[in-house]
């Protein structure tokens, strides 16, 4: 069922996962790839599969997967393999595996987000578990929770933001529902019209605005140092929570500086 991403795909596929590996201690590499890598294999069957029945079948066979590799028994694809080895390694709990799965399986629904506090929920839930694991990995154990809850909130909100214009030609409003309601506008306008669409931006600004306190809050919270090099994706968020950033019209910052805030994050211990 998985075309099964490879480590040595990531640079492709997901350069910022490829260059925050860089500051991860090279004995712990091959599992933080392997949880990057499922975070991959998840994220693309949104993008890749326009028919929801197959996209759910796929988040079902995933489910089975790590189904298996808890239960004991044999598992054949590369990316489960790779995954299997850091959970036995680092005795990586499987509830935040599970809630990762039902997360992304959410990106495939017609249904959006109800509100503010779901749309931020569904990132802790994708990003921040992602990050709680990885953070595992490097030692960290649970006393890094808080900032991954943090972290994973900044990066995983501003990655919804930046390809709201993808999300829209499918017909997914990934925007909190009661604050598009508020300014008139129904589900069926924003898909249709692009002036509707521009009607949006306090919607972004708000959204915006309130990674921008989560931002802060990680900046604040005490963790082990052990965890930077991957709460340092949170600061890839920063890009997209300016003013002049329009998810309408969204630019990509370039590899090299996405490259060189991943760095100072890990020099400076700043997001």
């Amino acid at each position: 069922m998985s075309d099964d991403v490879q480590p040595s795909s990531l640079e492709l596929l997901e350069p910022d996962f490829h260059v925050a590996s860089f500051f991860v201690p090279s004995a712990r590499r091959p599992a933080v790839h392997a949880l990057m890598v499922f975070e991959v294999e998840l994220a693309r069957i949104a993008t890749q599969v326009s028919e929801p029945m197959v996209a759910q079948i796929r988040y079902a066979w995933w489910r089975e997967q790590v189904d298996a590799v808890y239960a004991g028994r044999r598992v054949f694809a590369p990316a489960v393999l790779g995954l299997r080895d850091a959970i036995a390694t680092y005795e990586l709990p499987r509830d935040a595996l599970d809630e990762m799965i039902d997360a992304h399986a959410r990106d495939c629904d017609a249904v959006p987000f109800g509100d503010s506090s779901q749309f931020h929920a569904h990132a802790e839930a994708a990003s921040g578990n992602l990050l709680k694991l990885m953070c595992r990995v490097l030692g960290a154990g649970n006393s890094a929770d808080p900032a991954c809850v943090a972290a994973g909130r900044t990066y995983g909100g501003a990655r919804q933001l930046a390809g709201f214009a993808h999300w829209c030609l499918h017909r997914r409003l990934r925007l909190p529902l009661d604050a598009v309601l508020k300014l008139g506008l129904s589900e069926a306008d924003v898909f249709a019209d692009a002036e509707a669409r521009a009607r949006l931006r306090p919607v972004f600004g708000g959204l915006k605005g309130g990674l921008r306190a989560s931002l802060a809050e990680l900046n604040r919270l005490r963790f082990p140092r052990t965890a930077t090099p991957i709460l340092a994706l949170a600061t890839l968020a920063r890009p997209f929570l300016t003013a002049s950033f329009d998810p309408l019209q969204p630019t990509a910052t370039s590899p090299a500086e996405r490259a060189l805030r991943l760095a100072a994050a890990n020099l400076f211990w700043r997001f």
